[in-house]
């Protein structure tokens, strides 16, 4: 999952000025928060309801098949963690 994560960061600055992903583990009462934030630009509002979705990709890439997300957010759901995805000024924070 953190793999995937990453790797979205990463193809998206690849595409901005700005090539900084901040990661961050920290303990929050009796659970830990991972996030990653990205300076990629973040999600257009009319597809952050689609990310999460099967098979739906925000760019055509032949390397992959749009399911990354969808299983992230399936895996963190049948083991009771919370996922979260949000454009943040200037791209995008994932947390779980």
């Amino acid at each position: 999952m953190v793999f995937h994560l990453l790797e979205n960061a990463i193809i998206a600055n690849h595409k901005a000025t700005a090539k900084k992903i901040f990661v961050k583990l920290e303990k929050e009462k009796a659970a830990y928060r991972f996030t990653i934030a990205d300076e990629g630009g973040g999600i257009e509002l009319d597809q952050h309801f689609y990310v999460t979705k099967p098979f739906f990709q925000l760019q055509e890439n032949l390397e992959h098949n749009g399911t990354g997300l969808s299983l992230v957010e399936y895996i963190c759901k049948h083991n009771y963690v919370s996922f979260k995805i949000e454009n943040r000024e200037n791209g995008l924070l994932v947390s779980m």
